[in-house]
This record gives C-alpha cells, sequence and structure tokens, in this order.
C-alpha cells in the first residue's frame, strides 16, 4: 500500500467500543464492524491506547492507496508488489517498540480482501520459538537501524510482542536465516482469514499477534481502495 494525497473529511461523531467489542479483540487479537457511521478512528484508538504517527514526519493518520510500482513512493510495499498481492507481516517494524493495534478504516467497499493471520494459533515447536526469539535481524529505517528478534518479551514487562517484515528487517548473519524459513513456511501451510471490506468498516488488529497482508486489487473495481489507518500504542 502506498500514501494517498487526499482527504476523506472531517471526523464524524464519537464512537464507543463496547465491553463486547473490547473482549473480543482481547480474545480473538482482531475486531471487524461494518456499517458504521464514519467513525472517528482516533477516537476508538484513545479507547484502546495512545495513537501515534506511523513516523515522525507524518500525520496522526495515513490514508493508503494501492498504486502500481512506477507510481508508489521509494521504499512503500506498494513499490515493491504494486496491485499484486502483499505478503503477510505486522506494520510499525521499524519502531523500536512496535504499536500494539493497528486500526484500518474504508469508506466504500475495497478492491481486494484482507488477509489475516493469528501467530497464536501456529503450532510452532519449542525449538522454533526459541529460535524465533533468539535469532538476531536488523531493522532498517531512514531515521535509525537496530537490531531485533522476531519475537521479544524485553521490551515491555511481561508482554510478548511479534515483529515481521522482510522488507525493512534483514537477517543479521546473512549465513543464518533460520527463523525466516521457519515463519515463512509456517505462514504458507497455515489456513488465513480472508476478509472483503464492506463500506464505512473498520479493521483493529492486535499488531504483537497477527500477521495481514492483502489480496491483488482487482483493477476494474469502481473504487480506489483508500484505507485510513492509524497506528496505537498499549
Amino acid at each position: 500500500m502506498d500514501l494517498a494525497r487526499c482527504n476523506l473529511g472531517e471526523y464524524q461523531p464519537y464512537m464507543m467500543l463496547s465491553d463486547y467489542d473490547l473482549t473480543v479483540l482481547e480474545e480473538q487479537g482482531w475486531l471487524y464492524k461494518s456499517n458504521l457511521s464514519s467513525p472517528n478512528i482516533v477516537n476508538i484508538g484513545q479507547q484502546i491506547g495512545k495513537p501515534i504517527p506511523s513516523k515522525p514526519d507524518r500525520n496522526l493518520t495515513d490514508l493508503l492507496l494501492p498504486k502500481n510500482s512506477s507510481e508508489a513512493s521509494k521504499g512503500s510495499l506498494s513499490s515493491i508488489y504494486g496491485l499484486e498481492e502483499i505478503p503477510f507481516h505486522t506494520d510499525g517494524a521499524y519502531h523500536y517498540i512496535p504499536p500494539k493495534y493497528i486500526i484500518l478504516f474504508a469508506q466504500e467497499e475495497l478492491p481486494f480482501n484482507i488477509r489475516i493471520l493469528d501467530f497464536n494459533l501456529i503450532n510452532f515447536s519449542n525449538d522454533q520459538l526459541a529460535t524465533l526469539s533468539y535469532d538476531v535481524w536488523i531493522v532498517k529505517d531512514k531515521f535509525r537501524n537496530f537490531y531485533a528478534s522476531v519475537l521479544t518479551n524485553s521490551l515491555l514487562p511481561g508482554k510478548t510482542i511479534l515483529r515481521y517484515n522482510n522488507h525493512c528487517m534483514i537477517p543479521g548473519n546473512k549465513n543464518h536465516v533460520d527463523s525466516y524459513q521457519i515463519l515463512e513456511k509456517k505462514i504458507k501451510d497455515f489456513n488465513y482469514i480472508s476478509l472483503c471490506f464492506e463500506p464505512n468498516s473498520i479493521l483493529i488488529l492486535n499488531n504483537w499477534r497477527i500477521l495481514h497482508g492483502r489480496d491483488k486489487v482487482v483493477h476494474n473495481h469502481c473504487s480506489q481502495g483508500i484505507l485510513e489507518r492509524l497506528f496505537v500504542m498499549e
């Protein structure tokens, strides 16, 4: 996805997440709600944490728009994949502590499905989980580089954080890519959920647990496929 240079208009009336919504999000790792009245995703984000910009030089929310590779911003996933499917990843992997939640909002039915995959449901062996926790990756960003692992419980007490985006993360030792091979094989073999966004829908993902991706964009669809996105820290 690439950043869209357009305006979805002023934020609309406040929408509260119910206790049931919060329970579903906590237990399932994601929450989808459709046919809403143009919700304010910043207000929604404030109910579950602290909204932050995706990068220091950006607004609080991003507008994402599918683009051909030649039209996309350098370094974006669209510059790599264009309108083809985008593989599973977590957002904000380039943050030292990635955002816990990602909120996506679409005013129109999207010309693609969003794929979601629950890391907690994948059957890893203890040895594989140890490899994902201890293999070192270099996280690259235009603001800084640092070392990290796919899984970590050392950044926040009592919290296990998933971080995976192989376009801003490279193995620290190029001859040692066990964690990449383990995760990619498990993702390939695991059944994911495919969500078709209805108009005025939101999707909230626990970004420390849920991997997401995108299907190929349907070229002849009337929708532009604009998504409004917000990062939320715990």
